[in-house]
């Protein structure tokens, strides 16, 4: 079953400093999709796995975890 993570990230100035989560994220753990905003300051994981590593790793770069919301990821479909 596939996860939706949403999680607010202190300290991204950036395009760069998104680049830098989206990437470490990509690394980390096996994803479906991740999308990262700086002017959000948001990081969108879908994922099946978990992700406590990728918070240390993002708290290891030297930003802040503030909040995780987690929900359960619905496919949206083109046609209905």
């Amino acid at each position: 079953m596939l996860l939706k993570y949403i999680i607010k990230i202190d300290g991204m100035k950036c395009g760069m400093c998104a680049a830098h989560i989206a990437n470490i994220v990509r690394k980390t753990i096996s994803i479906k999709k991740v999308k990262v905003s700086h002017k959000k300051n948001t990081c969108i994981i879908i994922t099946g796995a978990d992700i406590e590593l990728v918070i240390k790793e993002i708290e290891n770069m030297g930003y802040k975890v503030t909040d995780i919301k987690q929900e359960e990821y619905k496919k949206r479909r083109l046609f209905w």
